[in-house]
């Protein structure tokens, strides 16, 4: 749990409020030994996967290909990287950039986001955001995971106002998210960092300096898919339940039919709730850690063949 203290003062406070209030903590400390304005300049300088890149200009896309170095790919547009001058044309001009899937590119950031998954048993996803001083970030919109925003340098002010559509999954994507009234208006600044629970709207624009922030987002488990799960389940170990419906010419009451399923079904899921079964299908939602070494022990194990 020591990973959480680095995002929040206090567990009992975020549970309470987990995926129904945003959380503000603050005086956190250093998150230098993560990621810092120097290290992802180095990465973007080096050369970042274009298809892990994402910029914003006044709220809107700009294409991602357009910071792409020249010659520097391999057989298809998805190898190419980024040109770091390019980069730092399009911030100047007041962009926002964003680097995702941090975890394929920065240890000590993967190495962190392991232990969030371990101490909350939710995939982890991070990405940074880097957004010239005086200039909006993304857009007003909604995420369909729980994010923690860490505030690593500069300012941002933050707006979050409440769901349209509570607990959304990735179906409800695409559909418009009015910014209503704010039930959370701050200045993150370095050592601060802001829980948004799932489908909350929110937008954030830079302040006097340049703002970098680490987002650590929480894919969520949620029930419906361990239910759906647990229906998968019983229609392999239960026979009539992969039995087609009627066919329409037939007499057969399939209301009747379906309230019989169901009941099949309903005494399934009773007896799963109770069992190891029902065990082992959350501990199967869990992310597994990652296990360093397992390339190597293959390698020994391989003989010697070739």
């Amino acid at each position: 749990m020591d990973c959480l203290l680095r995002l929040v003062e206090d567990t009992a406070i975020l549970e309470s409020a987990w995926e129904r209030e945003p959380v503000l903590s603050t005086g956190l400390g250093d998150f230098g030994d993560l990621l810092s304005l120097a290290d992802v300049d180095e990465m973007v300088s080096r050369g970042f996967p274009v298809d892990s890149v994402r910029l914003i200009a006044e709220g809107r896309p700009v294409p991602s290909l357009s910071v792409a170095a020249d010659g520097r790919y391999g057989r298809s547009a998805a190898d190419r990287v980024t040109d770091g001058a390019k980069v730092a044309a399009r911030l100047r001009a007041g962009a926002t950039l964003i680097l995702e899937n941090l975890k394929a590119h920065c240890p000590a950031v993967a190495e962190f986001a392991a232990a969030v998954s371990e101490a909350t048993g939710y995939d982890t996803y991070c990405t940074a955001f880097l957004t010239p001083a005086g200039h909006p970030g993304v857009a007003p919109h909604h995420d369909t995971a729980s994010v923690f925003v860490r505030q690593l340098s500069g300012t941002k002010h933050w707006r979050v106002s409440r769901p349209v559509e509570p607990w959304p999954l990735r179906e409800h994507r695409g559909r418009r998210m009015p910014d209503g009234e704010a039930v959370v208006e701050t200045t993150l600044r370095v050592g601060d960092c802001l829980y948004v629970p799932r489908g909350f709207v929110h937008a954030a624009a830079a302040g006097a300096e340049p703002s970098l922030h680490l987002s650590v987002a929480l894919r969520p488990v949620t029930w419906g898919f361990l239910l759906r799960q647990a229906v998968e389940r019983a229609a392999e170990e239960r026979p009539e339940l992969r039995e087609a419906l009627p066919p329409a010419f037939s007499a057969a009451d399939r209301e009747a039919l379906l309230r019989e399923r169901a009941g099949v079904l309903g005494a399934y899921l009773d007896g799963l709730a109770g069992s190891d079964g029902a065990r082992e299908l959350m501990r199967r939602a869990v992310p597994g850690a990652p296990v360093p070494g397992a390339l190597l022990s293959a390698l020994r194990a391989g003989g010697g063949d070739g």
